[in-house]
Formats: C-alpha cells, sequence, structure tokens
C-alpha cells in the first residue's frame, strides 16, 4: 500500500514565522500610527496654546493702550492719531509741545507709561509677563477724525452726508439732565493695530496681530458723554463753553467772586449772541451778585487752573523799588490827560526810560517783547496807554501782591489801556493774547497773599482788546466801557453799564497761549474732550 507522507516540520515553522511576522508588522503600524496621532494631537494642542498666548497678549496690549488713551490727560490723543503713530513719550508728554496734545479739560500734561512703560518707544516691545509680549504696529484715523476741537452745526439738523465733520455737536450741547435729550455728537474714528506674542525662554514661538477700530465721540468736560437727558439721572455739572473767558475762582481756594451790576452790562459772543453763563472754580463756594438784567448767570465748576508761563525777566520779581514801580507821571504827559503810546514796532531803546529798564525784547519772529513790573500808577485823571503791538507780541508780567491797599494797576478815574495794531485793516489787533497781563503766580513758595488790586478800565476809555490772568486778583472795571477778550481771575467787580464781549477766536488764542490745545471755532462752541465708545471692527490676522 502506497501511504502519502506529511510535509516536513521545517516548512510549517516557516510558513508560521511569515504570519507571525506580518502580524507583528501590522502591530507596529498601527502602533505607529496611532503614535502619530496622538503626537500630531500633541504638536496641534501647543500650537493652538502658543497661538492663544499670542492672542490673549494682543487683546491685553489692545486694553492697556485703548485704556491709557481714554484717561482725561490722554483723550486729545484719539483726535491726533498722527502723533501717536509718529511721535514717541518723550515728544507727547513733553510741556513745550501740550499745545499739540493738551486738553482744555485738564491742565495735566499726558502721560502714557501706563501703556508703554518699557521706553519712549511706543512701537517698542511691551512686556506682559515671562511669555507674553505685544508691541504697538500703528495707529490710524480718516482726516475728518484728526482735529482738535468738535466743530458746531449751523443747524440743530444739520447733515454731514460726506463725514467731513465728525464731530460736531450742538449749540449748548449740555447733558446736565434738564429738559429733554440732548443732541449727541457725531462719532469719528480711531483703528489701532497690535501685535500679541508668545516666547518660550526668550525665544518667539507665536505671533498674532489685532487690528481694531473705535468709535470717538466728544465729551464734555467734566461731564458725562450725554446724550440721554434725564434717562439715567441728572448730572448738574454744566458743559464748559464760550463762556470760559470769563473766569472767577482762580485762585482755586473757594475765594471766588463774581460781581456785575450795571442794569445794561452785557456779556456777548463775537457775533453779539448773549452768553448764558460764565464760571466760578470753586468745589462749591463762590459768590454771585449779578444784575437780573444781565440775562447770564455763573456755573461753579470744580477744576484746574493752568500755570502762568514762567517768564523770561524776573526783573521785578519780589521788588518794591522805584524803577520796578511805574509812574506815568515820569513820562512828560499833561497834568491831566494824556496818552502814552508803547509800539513793539520800534526799538526798545525808543522806549520811554522808565519801561526801557524794565522790560525785554527776545529773538523770536515775530519778537515778544516782555515786561516785569511792580506797580503801574497812571499818576492822573484821564490818561491812556496805547500799546501797538505791530512787532510782536506783548506780555507784561505783575508778579507780587501788594500791601495793604496799594493797586497793583492804578488808572484813576477815566484811564484805561488800549490795544491796536496799526500794520492791520482799521489798527484792529490780530489777537488778543498779543497784549497779556500776568498777575502773581501762587506756589509752594509764594503766597500771592494779600490779593492784587487790579484796574483794567475805569470811565469811558475804548474797549480794551486783551487777555488778563491774575490767579489772585481783584479786577475791577467802571464806567460804560466795554471788554473784548478773556479774563481769568479770582474777583471781578464791574459797576457800570460794560459790555464784554469773549470771542471765540480769542478762546482759540487763549488755549493755544496757555498750552491747553487746538484750534477753535470763532463761534459759540461746547468745550470737549473725547472717548471710545464702541467697537465698529474687529479682525485678527
Amino acid at each position: 500500500m502506497n501511504r502519502q507522507q506529511p510535509g516536513s516540520p521545517t516548512s510549517e515553522q516557516g510558513f508560521s514565522l511569515v504570519i507571525v511576522f506580518l502580524l507583528s508588522l501590522g502591530v507596529l503600524l498601527t502602533g505607529v500610527a496611532t503614535m502619530g496621532r496622538i503626537s500630531f494631537g500633541w504638536m496641534g494642542a501647543a500650537w493652538q496654546a502658543q497661538s492663544r498666548e499670542a492672542r490673549e497678549a494682543a487683546e491685553i496690549g489692545m486694553t492697556r493702550i485703548v485704556s491709557e488713551l481714554n484717561r482725561e490727560r490722554n483723550r486729545r490723543l484719539l483726535v491726533n492719531a498722527s502723533v501717536l503713530n509718529t511721535q514717541n513719550r518723550t515728544y507727547i508728554e513733553s510741556s513745550t509741545n501740550e499745545g499739540v496734545a493738551g486738553s482744555f479739560c485738564t491742565t495735566d500734561l499726558p502721560l502714557l507709561s501706563g501703556a508703554f512703560p518699557a521706553s519712549a518707544d511706543l512701537k517698542a516691545q511691551q512686556i506682559i509677563d515671562t511669555e507674553r509680549r505685544f508691541q504697538l504696529v500703528s495707529v490710524t484715523q480718516p482726516a475728518a477724525s484728526s482735529q482738535m476741537e468738535p466743530g458746531m452745526p449751523t443747524t440743530r439738523n444739520d447733515s454731514d452726508a460726506n463725514g467731513t465733520e465728525s464731530f460736531k455737536v450742538t449749540t449748548g450741547y449740555d447733558p446736565d439732565g434738564f429738559g429733554g435729550p440732548e443732541f449727541p455728537g457725531r462719532a469719528g474714528e480711531i483703528t489701532i493695530t497690535v501685535r500679541g506674542m508668545a516666547y518660550r525662554n526668550n525665544t518667539l514661538i507665536a505671533t498674532t496681530t489685532l487690528r481694531r477700530t473705535f468709535e470717538v465721540v466728544p465729551k464734555c468736560c467734566w461731564g458725562s458723554l450725554g446724550g440721554f437727558g434725564a434717562a439715567f439721572g441728572s448730572d448738574t455739572r454744566p458743559c464748559p463753553t464760550i463762556g470760559i473767558g470769563i473766569v472767577g475762582g482762580a485762585a482755586e481756594n473757594e475765594t471766588g467772586e463774581i460781581t456785575i451790576l450795571g442794569s445794561a452790562a452785557s456779556i456777548l459772543t463775537g457775533e453779539g449772541n448773549l452768553i448764558p453763563f460764565v464760571y466760578c472754580i470753586a468745589s462749591s463756594t463762590c459768590s454771585v451778585n449779578v444784575n437780573q438784567n444781565l440775562g447770564t448767570s455763573v456755573k461753579i465748576v470744580d477744576a484746574s487752573m493752568p500755570s502762568i508761563p514762567a517768564p523770561p525777566i524776573t526783573t521785578c520779581l519780589d521788588q518794591n523799588t522805584s524803577t520796578c514801580n511805574l509812574d506815568l507821571d515820569d513820562n512828560g504827559l499833561p497834568a491831566s490827560g494824556g496818552n502814552l503810546l508803547l509800539d513793539t514796532g520800534v526799538a526798545l531803546s525808543s522806549w520811554p526810560a522808565n519801561f526801557q529798564s524794565v522790560c525785554m525784547r527776545d529773538a523770536a519772529t515775530p519778537p515778544v517783547t516782555t515786561c516785569s513790573i511792580n506797580t503801574l500808577d497812571f499818576g492822573a485823571n484821564n490818561r491812556t496807554i496805547t500799546f501797538d503791538t505791530r512787532g510782536g507780541p506783548l506780555r507784561i508780567y505783575f508778579p507780587n501782591s501788594q500791601s495793604g491797599s496799594t493797586e497793583t494797576i492804578d488808572m484813576r478815574n477815566n484811564g484805561g489801556f488800549i490795544h491796536i495794531n496799526t500794520n492791520n485793516s482799521g489798527s484792529v489787533p490780530s489777537s488778543i493774547t498779543d497784549f497779556t497781563l500776568f498777575g502773581c503766580q501762587p506756589s509752594a513758595s509764594r503766597t500771592c497773599s494779600p490779593h492784587q488790586i487790579v484796574e483794567i478800565g475805569n470811565g469811558s476809555a475804548a474797549a480794551l482788546k486783551l487777555f488778563a490772568y491774575f490767579p489772585n486778583g481783584d479786577i475791577t472795571i467802571g464806567g460804560n466801557g466795554g471788554f473784548e477778550g478773556v479774563m481769568w481771575i479770582d474777583q471781578l467787580g464791574a459797576n457800570g453799564n460794560i459790555t464784554f464781549t469773549i470771542p471765540g477766536s480769542g478762546i482759540s488764542q487763549v488755549l493755544d497761549l496757555m498750552g491747553m490745545g487746538g484750534t477753535a471755532p470763532t463761534q459759540e462752541f461746547p468745550m470737549m474732550d473725547f472717548v471710545t465708545r464702541a467697537t465698529k471692527s474687529l479682525q485678527f490676522f
């Protein structure tokens, strides 16, 4: 019988080995694939975490920058994107550049250290912590959103389809909660781009860029955002307007007083419109006595006044000498009457000797003539001094208080100042600040006590055109003359039918001189700063 023999053990073992190898390879590849998926998951999670940290850094940076710009002292930068985009902190925070970025609402200079502590360069990297940083990339805005003061529409419903006047607000805008809802100001915008960065061991591992456009709206100085009347409660703080041309209480110590007794006195804009109110600086108390026919009231505001610019000449600082006490009797005028001409268009050596000794002229273009005087006595009745500022501005400092009843400026009866510019048609001055009077500036070492007693108009002399700032001054003006300009004093006494005229252009000129920023409309306007109200658009990339 023939029998078939089974395969050899060697063949079976070889086949089994192949099967085992294939199974092992399958298991291995499955494990590798699984580990690959896990590794990719870990890598993806790590990348997402790094990207998230970079995004958080960008958001933190954006929040810090916007919060800093919304501080009162920095708000004017919201409508000066080009300054933020091109200048550094040294420029922006410098007092010499305050006119660019300063604000009427506060006397504090801009300060950006809260958002940009790393260096003066606003576009330097700012460290949040060991793993996150941010960097300002750019700040931009449309031309219509870049300006210093809000404009004023011609009517309540004035439209602006082209968006060329973003911040126009209405005359009388005052969010004090009385009456119906206020007509809101138009919105401008500002676009800020910030880069967020994630770091590990000082090595950059991820970046994200955030671009955000904010609405920028005008906000009443010292008041709420407004626009809703009494819907959210009354805000009794007034919105300052052109009435800021007359300010009492400038000593900021509750001693302010405004007295206007003339039954036919008036306080008008440059266009001849009645100004509804002027101001007194105080937290609670200001003595007010105005004739009911005046039609102008006094509003109390708790605000800070700016410092007087430092004089380039201090000849009569703390000096009570004959040289510093000027008397027009020394100028060859008649026993009664007469006019003394002081012309900035001629050499200072041509001035009367008593004025030469206390005045100087700088090399600016045009040159500024500055005088330092202890007292000025007109010496007799009916005398005037005419200041012709055709050659440049004139600033007269009266840096000292006087003892007893001695007056800093004594005009006698019917005396007065006359300000002209004979280079102009009608000899009209180019600017009210071309003739400026500054009084004693209180400080830690100077009390300026007692108050300075100052006459700036007494009788029927021609209308004054000037800026007078006496923080501790008691100013009197009488007769039937006029005053055109800006007056910041502690106490005002007017006992005649004075016509006070406060031109909008004069406010603008004073704000520029005092480093409080910006051109202003020539008509009545509210004093504003600005805040960001809402986000218009947001983009990460």
